[in-house]
Parts: C-alpha cells; structure tokens; sequence
C-alpha cells in the first residue's frame, strides 16, 4: 500500500506514482512469508533470529543510484546529502565500521575533511553515519547518510565539495585497507 500526500491534482499525483513506482513489484506471496522469523537458540545468549527479506538484496536497484536531486529549500538553509546503501549492519554491531567511518568524515580536528572545507568557508556543519531508525538500518540494508550544511559559497561550490569528499574516502580506503 502507497500513500501519498501532495498540493497536486489527483491526477498529477497519480502519474507520479506510476513514473517512480511502476517498477516495484508486487509483495511476494511465497512460502513462508517474508515477515516470519527464524528463530535459533531461542531464549538464550546465542539466540539469533533471520528473516526471508534478507534474501532479496539490497532494497535500491542499480539503476536508481548515482543520482542528483536539486530540492528547492523552503528556509534559508543549504544542505549536501549524500546516501549511500551499505549491507545491513546487524552483525557489526562490536565493530560499528560506519562509526567509525562517520567520526573520522565529520572529525573537527585539523587535517580533517570537515576542517579543510570549513577553512575554504565551503561548509558550516557535518552530520554522517546510520540512523537508527527502520528503514536506514534494517535487516536487508543500511543507509549511510553524509550531510553537509553548506555556506553560501558552498552552495556554488557543491561539485568541489563532493569531489572533496571522495578523495576523502579514497584517502581511507588506501590507508586503512
């Protein structure tokens, strides 16, 4: 089921819905169910629990990533979103790799990324990582968010920051590989 709320005419929400949604498919009838949970060593310290989703992927197909959406802001304030679908991030939960990835990303310090675009008055503010909330860290998926509040230079100067931004990564992937 899809609700959708919108200052648009009837019409003009229903071809919308139909553009972005015709190609999801209809929920699978098989047996058993998605939503039933296999549960092993119940009631113990091991007890693990595994659901069918899982089986399906990563909820975002290829075809729908690696773009860029321009939103008209209703305040005065300019962000840079990026989101990134990573595998669900369960079993890490010792390790908490997209922690780590998103304290050295937003880190104050000198030398950091946030540090470097703040002295090029590029941007004002960093938030990254995984919420917590169901559909950025599911069972199936996680979605690794990196925000950027921009400046009003920033705002002329995004494909910089994002450039910026993956050398950054590339950066932590050579040294910490």
């Amino acid at each position: 089921r899809l609700v959708v709320i919108g200052a648009y005419t009837l019409d003009e929400l229903q071809e919308q819905v139909v553009r972005c949604f015709s190609d999801v498919p209809a929920h699978p009838r098989g047996e058993p169910s998605l939503l039933d949970m296999t549960r092993t060593n119940a009631n113990t310290w091991e007890e693990t629990c595994r659901s069918g989703i899982k089986d399906y992927g990563m909820p975002f197909a290829p075809a729908s990533l690696a773009r860029i959406y321009r939103v008209v802001p209703v305040r005065e304030r300019h962000s840079l979103n990026i989101t990134w679908q990573v595998p669900p991030q369960g079993s890490n939960w010792r390790s908490k790799p997209c922690d780590y990835i998103a304290h050295l990303i937003g880190h104050e310090a000198a030398g950091s990324l946030l540090s470097a675009l703040k002295a090029k008055s590029l941007v004002t503010a960093c938030y990254a990582g995984v919420g917590s909330g169901g559909y950025e860290n599911a069972s199936s998926h996680a979605l690794f968010n990196l925000t950027f509040t921009l400046s009003e230079e920033g705002v002329s100067h995004w494909g910089e920051i994002v450039t910026e931004i993956y050398n950054y990564i590339g950066m932590i992937r050579y040294y910490c590989a």
